[in-house]
């Protein structure tokens, strides 16, 4: 199936509603923006470079860098989390490390 430029997923993720919030309430929406449009350029690019095209583009790289940031916060600012908050976030993290980690090995 292919998606046009006018499909909404490739500037907006329902990913980033779901990491975005959560990490805004703690970053504030100054570093999001950041976050959000720093990882979605860096993922483009590498979409770019590696996969060998002239276009990369999606929210996907982006909303996979804010989920990021969310997990680096987990581990470096510990206080911004209640404990069971945290061990929550913890688990979803561990979750999808071990998904693409199986899923770049080919292994589904």
């Amino acid at each position: 199936m292919n998606r046009g430029l006018h499909d909404p997923d490739l500037l907006f993720d329902d990913r980033v509603v779901v990491v975005g919030i959560p990490f805004e309430e703690r970053a504030g929406p100054a570093r999001t923006i950041v976050v959000y449009l720093g990882s979605g350029v860096l993922a483009s690019l590498a979409s770019v470079h590696f996969n060998r095209t002239d276009v990369g583009v999606g929210a996907s790289g982006a909303a996979m860098g804010l989920f990021g940031a969310l997990a680096a916060m987990l581990f470096l600012r510990r206080d911004l989390f209640d404990p069971s908050e945290r061990k929550r976030w913890l688990v979803a993290a561990a979750a999808v490390a071990l998904f693409l980690a199986v899923l770049s090995f080919g292994l589904l």
